[in-house]
């Protein structure tokens, strides 16, 4: 039940996807001492790739979001808060920021 879970959210940050797997398998009847002793066998690194992917998909909705009702510094902020509150490190966040105004330097 934990394996289909993790496959089913795997393009979600570690730390959600923990919580999606916690979430499913107490809806299932699970006890909670089954559940931790499940979620200690399962490895929730990521691969590089995996990372990226998972900011720019999270990132993009939050800019996405915030781009039309914020702008300079509340707009970072927004951003920040957003992918911060899904489980994003924030060497990552502020890579995709830093990505994301170079964009729009470069459109203007």
């Amino acid at each position: 039940m934990a394996e289909k879970a993790a496959f089913s959210n795997r393009s979600v940050a570690p730390s959600q996807l923990k919580q999606k797997i916690q979430n499913a398998l107490a809806r299932k009847g699970f006890s909670f001492g089954l559940i931790s002793s499940v979620l200690e066998e399962i490895d929730f690194g990521r691969e590089e790739d995996e990372w990226d992917s998972i900011c720019n998909s999270v990132g993009e909705k939050a800019w996405r979001r915030y781009h039309s009702k914020y702008s300079g510094y509340e707009l970072k902020n927004r951003v920040k808060q957003s992918m911060y509150q899904k489980g994003i490190p924030l060497d990552r966040i502020e890579r995709f920021i830093e990505k994301k105004e170079n964009e729009e330097d470069g459109e203007q």
